[in-house]
């Protein structure tokens, strides 16, 4: 049987789940590395906020039933915000650097 609240239970665990996992493969050295590059979808919130919220419904769908696959509506948006909150920068920005060469004229 269909029930809201369970849906938005998974919703809820999906998406902060989704947000957790692309934070943590991030982390991960060639994908450090095509962040740098500026490659997608490593670099971008809303394509890996998409992929992970996908495969991780389709992992929900598969163990729950596929009706719960419902859950990865929500579970998008919801990623995506979690995702830019963990991500954000912590603290003052760092001061700006000066040019060495400006230094010895």
């Amino acid at each position: 049987m269909f029930d809201p609240s369970l849906i938005l239970f998974w919703a809820v665990a999906l998406g902060a789940t989704s947000a957790g996992m692309t934070a943590v493969i991030r982390t991960l050295p060639p994908v450090t590395r095509w962040m740098m590059e500026r490659k997608k979808p490593w670099a971008c919130d809303i394509c890996m906020s998409f992929w992970t919220v996908g495969l991780l419904g389709l992992g929900l769908g598969y163990w729950q039933g596929w009706e719960h696959t419902l859950a990865c509506g929500p579970a998008y948006p919801w990623a995506l915000w979690v995702l830019c909150r963990i991500s954000e920068p912590v603290g003052p920005p760092p001061p700006e650097l000066e040019d060495s060469d400006a230094s010895n004229n």
